[in-house]
């Protein structure tokens, strides 16, 4: 047989590797061990400098080696460290430690409340919390919530009013949502 022809193969592993990087500053958001938390604003130029500021790899989480590799083909980064809320009833526990999930109950309503309705929850299957529509959807929600709070507070820990006609609560400790609400 005359000259058979070749083929040559090369595999490159480019797995990782942020496609069309821009020469330029570019944007990375994902979980690092440590630094500020949904903060954009500083401009990191080199690995070194991430290190310093937000850890190095974090296991099991590829976002770091994104970084690296993206520092390698000469890009700037503007990094969103991603947090959590170990505690959802507060603010103040955002960190980067993923939350434990919390025994809640969710109130919701079929659709927006109208002038003259009147939302009635029913608490550990005989108290009821009514609340009238008041100024608009948003304020009655509101109201209902510290209603539910104040009313019992040997059950319920909190009521969040989270918009889109729904509110959370947080039971007290060793109660469940079982004994809660009577659904």
């Amino acid at each position: 047989m005359p000259q058979a022809s070749q083929v040559i193969l090369n595999e490159i592993d480019l797995t990782f590797a942020p496609s069309n990087v821009i020469l330029g500053v570019s944007g990375l958001v994902g979980k690092f061990k440590r630094g500020p938390i949904n903060d954009p604003s500083t401009i990191m130029n080199s690995w070194a400098q991430f290190q310093k500021l937000f850890g190095g790899f974090v296991t099991g989480v590829d976002d770091a080696v994104i970084a690296r590799r993206a520092f390698n083909r000469g890009t700037s980064l503007r990094v969103v460290n991603l947090g959590h809320y170990t505690d959802i009833t507060n603010i103040a526990t955002l960190d980067a430690t993923k939350a434990i999930n919390a025994t809640t109950v969710i109130l919701t309503a079929n659709g927006p409340l109208i002038t003259g309705n009147t939302i009635t929850v029913t608490i550990n299957t005989t108290n009821t919390v009514p609340q009238v529509f008041t100024l608009n959807d948003t304020n009655t929600w509101q109201l209902l919530a510290a209603k539910i709070v104040t009313l019992f507070p040997n059950l319920v820990q909190r009521a969040i009013y989270m918009g889109a006609e729904k509110i959370i609560l947080v039971p007290q400790t060793g109660i469940t949502p079982a004994k809660l609400v009577d659904r």
